[in-house]
């Protein structure tokens, strides 16, 4: 019998789809489990048996700072799946208090410091990191242990997120390897690269300051997709299609769920978004991806293996409104590059 791994995953969509090629990797030494929010059980319901994953919604995404019922209550579910060990790939010690929590003997992850601390901005916000710093070091000193077995140290702030999970599989005695696509059920689904270079544009994103306006999106339409006579379709969050331009309300199609959002990104030969779950649902079925970024960087969520479509801007704005200031005709540019119109 296999020994027991489970796995934490309490962010977004995005992030539950950097873990598979780790999941993967360790399920040929390991029987994985992963508890993760309920928003994320499909992800990872695409590589493992639904029965292997529980869902937990994490008090802190509700803005709270504190719930000792839920944290005992959520500690002891994860003891009773008796795991021998238990990894995560954020640098969160209330994540790494329920690992202890869970009992088992290797705990392995990322401690709370500079270099490991995720914020768009390095330095973080002042009072959060230092408001963790302090929990971190008061939660080993009351349970008289440290949280992690194998603290792990990323080798510089602007490393990719998925090179971190790349450490816990080093640390594992695990070969983490990245060839898309990351999970054998895309392989039925992607197939060839059809002979109309069709485009998705998915102009959606889960925070308002990560969007692009909806009329670049329009331009990029009208002075490049349609003088190439390429074939696209648009994508919209659901309740948002009927505020759409009339253009964008032609060729959109329908993903009420994951299920078909997946259909519908294996049909494509290449991806325009934001920095999303689609962004890198794209990359892991090895799609090119042209993510907007804005004057955020790009460096811990580009998408893997189209880092270099990454769209930026230039222009000095406070932090959050780069992504108005990205100029359509850099976005043009870099889709050709994708589809190799430009080298």
């Amino acid at each position: 019998m296999k020994p027991r791994l489970l796995l934490l995953e309490f962010h977004h969509l995005g992030d539950a789809v950097l873990s598979l090629p780790f999941i993967r990797s360790a399920m040929g030494k390991y029987e994985v489990w992963v508890c993760c929010r309920p928003v994320q059980k499909p992800v990872f319901e695409m590589i493992l048996p639904s029965e292997n994953i529980l869902v937990w919604e994490p008090f802190w995404t509700g803005g709270h700072l504190w719930n000792h019922k839920e944290m005992a209550e959520t500690g002891r579910r994860l003891k009773a799946l008796q795991a021998g060990v238990v990894v995560c790939g954020w640098a969160d010690p209330r994540v790494h208090l329920l690992m202890l929590s869970s009992g088992a003997a290797r705990r392995v992850g990322f401690p709370l410091n500079r270099v490991n601390y995720f914020s768009w901005k390095a330095a973080g916000t002042v009072n959060r990191f230092w408001l963790g710093k302090l929990f971190q070091w008061a939660a080993g000193l009351l349970c008289g242990k440290a949280l992690l077995t194998d603290a792990l140290q990323r080798e510089s702030w602007e490393q990719a997120h998925w090179r971190d999970w790349q450490q816990v599989g080093t640390a594992l005695n695990l070969e983490v390897s990245m060839p898309t696509p990351w999970v054998s059920l895309f392989q039925e689904s992607v197939g060839s690269v059809v002979s109309g270079r069709k485009w998705l544009l998915h102009v959606g994103a889960r925070l308002p300051e990560k969007r692009w306006p909806v009329e670049g999106f329009v331009d990029v339409v009208k002075n490049f997709l349609e003088p190439e006579k390429l074939d696209w379709v648009c994508v919209a969050p659901a309740g948002e299609g009927d505020a759409l331009p009339a253009c964008l309300q032609e060729k959109r199609v329908q993903t009420p769920d994951w299920g078909a959002l997946l259909e519908e990104v294996g049909k494509a030969d290449a991806v325009l978004c934001h920095d999303s779950a689609v962004a890198h649902l794209a990359a892991a079925l090895g799609k090119p991806v042209v993510s907007l970024f804005g004057n955020r960087p790009s460096c811990w969520f580009a998408p893997y293996g189209s880092e270099h479509l990454v769209v930026g801007s230039s222009v000095k704005c406070p932090e959050g409104l780069g992504i108005l200031a990205i100029d359509p005709r850099e976005v043009a540019f870099k889709m050709k590059e994708a589809l190799g119109f430009e080298k």
